[in-house]
């Protein structure tokens, strides 16, 4: 394995330049952080709140300008209409007769219990 991985040694001067560049860094961000930070000579005021208010039901309003519909249709009366007879005819049609057959494909009864 030794002869597949052969790490190159660094100088001790550039882990010196990365230490200083690593403590600059912190030492910017803690200082960034002290300059943003607000005053305490404000008041503290808590948390910010609001007020939901909900209500569960809807007001109980007269309705107003419903279009039509079929609850209005079946209030409105309706227009007097000539009745209608049936007229039933006798017609002539042509009746079939059974017919008896020595070897029938399906056998019937003729009298039928429900």
């Amino acid at each position: 394995m030794s002869e597949l991985y052969h790490p190159r040694h660094l100088s001790p001067a550039l882990w010196s330049i990365a230490v200083i560049v690593a403590i600059a860094l912190h030492v910017g961000g803690v200082g960034l952080a002290f300059v943003s930070k607000q005053p305490d000579d404000e008041p503290d005021l808590g948390a910010p709140a609001i007020e939901i208010g909900i209500e569960l039901a809807a007001p109980k309003l007269e309705p107003t300008d419903l279009p039509v519909g079929p609850d209005t249709e079946a209030a409105a009366p309706s227009p007097a209409m000539v009745e209608q007879k049936a007229v039933i005819e006798k017609t002539d049609l042509p009746k079939a007769t059974p017919t008896e057959t020595d070897d029938p494909d399906r056998v019937v009864k003729a009298d039928r219990a429900i």
